[in-house]
C-alpha cells in the first residue's frame, strides 16, 4: 500500500493581496501609437530590433500599459525601471483583460524602460538605468541618452527634440 502524500500547505500572505487594475482594450490600444512615434523619430526607424520591438508592442500593447500604470502609480522617488519589468512579467497575465499569453523578451528590456521615462516626463531623473547590451544600445536606437539617478532631474544630456513629422 503507498503512503498517503499531502500538499504542501498554502502559504498565508502578511498582507492582503495585490489587486490590479483591468487594463482595458482600449486602454492598450492606445499605447501603440506613442510607441510608434519614438520608433519613427528614432535615427534609424528601420533597425531590426526597433522593428522587432515594435512588432511586440503592437501585438501586445497590455505589457507597456500595465509598466506605465505601475510607473504613475509610484511617487517620485528614486526607482529602477528594471523592477517595472520583473514586476510586470509576473503580474501582467492577471490585469489584463484579453487573458493572452504575454512575453516580454528582455533584449527589449531597455526600450521598455526608456519609453516608459520618454512618456512619462515626471519621472525623469528618478531612475537608476543600466547600459543594455553592447553599451547603451537602446540609447543609441531610439537617438536619446537618459540621464538616470543620482544627479540632476534630466530627460535629455543632449536635447533633441521629437519631431511631430
Amino acid at each position: 500500500m503507498l503512503p498517503c502524500v499531502f500538499p504542501p500547505p498554502v502559504p498565508v500572505l502578511d498582507r492582503p493581496a495585490t489587486l490590479h487594475a483591468r487594463i482595458t482594450e482600449n486602454e492598450a490600444s492606445s499605447i501603440i501609437e506613442p510607441l510608434r512615434h519614438i520608433v519613427h523619430n528614432s535615427p534609424d526607424p528601420q533597425h531590426p530590433i526597433l522593428l522587432d520591438w515594435l512588432k511586440h508592442v503592437e501585438a501586445q500593447p497590455e505589457v507597456f500599459a500595465f509598466m506605465q500604470n505601475k510607473l504613475r502609480q509610484r511617487e517620485a522617488a528614486p526607482f529602477s525601471p528594471r523592477s517595472i519589468l520583473d514586476y510586470c512579467r509576473w503580474s501582467i497575465a492577471r490585469a489584463a483583460v484579453s487573458h493572452k499569453h504575454f512575453t516580454l523578451p528582455s533584449k527589449f528590456n531597455g526600450l521598455y524602460c526608456r519609453a516608459l521615462i520618454r512618456l512619462n516626463p515626471r519621472f525623469d531623473g528618478f531612475c537608476r538605468f543600466k547600459d543594455d547590451g553592447s553599451r547603451g544600445r537602446s540609447n543609441r536606437l531610439l537617438g536619446c541618452t537618459l540621464v538616470g539617478w543620482p544627479g540632476p532631474p534630466m530627460w535629455l544630456a543632449q536635447p533633441q527634440p521629437l519631431n511631430d513629422s
